[in-house]
């Protein structure tokens, strides 16, 4: 059986549409695509191709050793965080770290570092940019060296976060499986292996940096996702030097926030990058351990040809925050923020009220409020108005994603039950992770959003986005991953 590139869709599947105006930027990505291997992977690879790259994992031989701190709560822990050796070891011995690897690996191969990623910010920021600095680097025809996450080579182990003491040097393996983690491309698809940024340091000692005056120059003044892609890509299959460094953010904030990201995204959708995407073992087993909680039954949906990671029937997933959003979100309607780009995406419906016009009137306030940080009160009408959807009528429990008190998470659940008799409410406050999992659980919690029947996300949120680029990407109808409005 034959994989199709494109999404599994269903009939109300909102398709993502390239403007008429980007057409021409379209059409030359798509022929590097095909230049590559892409036209090979539309017709000609086998399920099974596939299917043994996608579940390659660089664990089969060493497991990690996650044992050592049995699962607990995220309260039953030691004050001082994991420093992830052996997963970083795991990272190192990736097979492509190997220089006498021919042609277009090893020493003679092409490669490509953006030493401008983002950095100390949460893991939503970090995978959606992970996501588009790999895509550019395939259409590149070069590895991409990734750092770790939250980290440069150069970084302490540690830092404090507001008196609390997390890690800053956790290696992509520990989050990912797949090309974004080293992982291998279908048989047929001669694009270099993606690196660790310790070996590239070794093969590239002098990367050239490109000149970001003279790509600068060729961009319009509201360029968006496309341009962007086609400009790079472009410069970097021209570039002779073997190894190049790009010294500026991409994708930024006006990007990403904003629905200029929008035309990028059939590119990716349609590419191995996201094809293959898969979490961690560690990931993975956290949300094994943890099904209880956001599954009814023991069994859950097998992976299929079409979709590695299935919904769970009747699982209703809120992602609510909290926290730095009690702040935040009044800055952000000071500021004229809107719902970010792959929040508003082709294959949502959500879009929310106009949140610039009219700033300061008390309508825009509130709508904002409950857009941004929404109360029990209007967390429950919202939970409700989906319920009665379409979409919503078999959902029967539910699992929130939060970083609230345990205190108001427990109000949030005796409200929601007061409101329909759910067959099950819980949180990822009672999730049971090992010491390694405590600073991956984002992850864990994004898995599960991604595997919801029905998502409720957050339209300010890199990881709501996140989570909706991954269901958008597996063909999920645009009824089941809404925002809080």
């Amino acid at each position: 059986m034959r994989p199709s590139i494109l999404p599994t869709s269903s009939p109300d599947t909102i398709q993502p549409i390239v403007p008429r105006r980007y057409l021409k930027a379209a059409i030359y990505l798509l022929c590097v695509s095909g230049v590559l291997t892409t036209i090979s992977f539309l017709s000609g690879v086998a399920w099974d191709d596939v299917k043994s790259a996608r579940d390659w994992s660089p664990f089969a031989q060493r497991p990690p050793q996650n044992g050592k701190h049995p699962a607990g709560s995220l309260a039953d822990f030691p004050d001082y965080p994991p420093n992830y050796t052996e997963w970083h070891e795991i990272e190192e011995a990736l097979p492509q770290h190997n220089e006498n690897l021919t042609f277009p690996e090893g020493r003679t191969g092409r490669y490509v570092y953006f030493s401008e990623h983002v950095k100390t910010a949460g893991w939503g920021n970090v995978l959606q940019e992970h996501f588009f600095h790999g895509l550019l680097a395939y259409l590149g025809r070069r590895s991409y060296a990734f750092d770790s996450f939250e980290g440069t080579s150069d970084a302490p182990p540690f830092r404090d976060e507001e008196g609390n003491i997390v890690p800053v040097d956790i290696p992509m393996v520990a989050f990912l499986s797949g090309p974004l983690a080293g992982g291998p491309f279908p048989p047929r698809d001669l694009t270099p292996r993606f690196v660790r940024k310790s070996y590239f340091d070794k093969v590239c000692p002098h990367p050239k940096l490109l000149d970001k005056a003279a790509i600068r120059a060729k961009l319009p003044k509201n360029y968006t996702a496309l341009h962007l892609l086609a400009v790079w890509v472009r410069m970097m299959n021209d570039e002779p030097a073997r190894c190049v460094e790009i010294n500026e953010r991409i994708f930024d904030v006006d990007v990403f926030g904003s629905p200029r990201i929008h035309d990028g995204l059939p590119v990716l959708f349609n590419n191995p990058i996201i094809k293959l995407f898969g979490w961690s073992p560690l990931i993975e087993d956290a949300f094994t351990v943890n099904k209880h909680l956001f599954a009814l039954t023991r069994k859950l949906p097998p992976p299929t040809p079409a979709l590695r990671y299935p919904p769970i029937p009747g699982l209703l997933a809120l992602h609510v925050r909290r926290g730095d959003f009690e702040h935040h979100c009044p800055n952000m309607r000071s500021w004229g923020t809107q719902f970010s780009g792959l929040n508003t995406q082709p294959g949502t419906i959500d879009r929310g009220p106009d949140l610039v016009e009219n700033n300061d009137t008390q309508g825009s306030i509130d709508a904002f409020q409950r857009a941004c940080y929404p109360s029990t009160k209007q967390i429950v009408e919202r939970v409700r108005q989906i319920r009665m959807t379409e979409d919503g009528k078999g959902l029967r429990n539910i699992f929130i994603m939060t970083n609230g008190s345990p205190e108001w998470v427990e109000e949030l659940r005796e409200a929601l039950m007061k409101d329909h008799p759910w067959k099950q409410i819980s949180s990822s406050l009672q999730m049971k992770v090992t010491w390694e999992q405590k600073f991956t659980a984002q992850a864990v919690d994004m898995m599960i959003g991604q595997r919801a029947d029905v998502f409720v996300g957050n339209g300010f949120s890199s990881l709501s986005g996140t989570v909706f680029m991954l269901r958008i990407a597996s063909g999920l109808s645009a009824g089941r991953q809404r925002l809080w409005l």
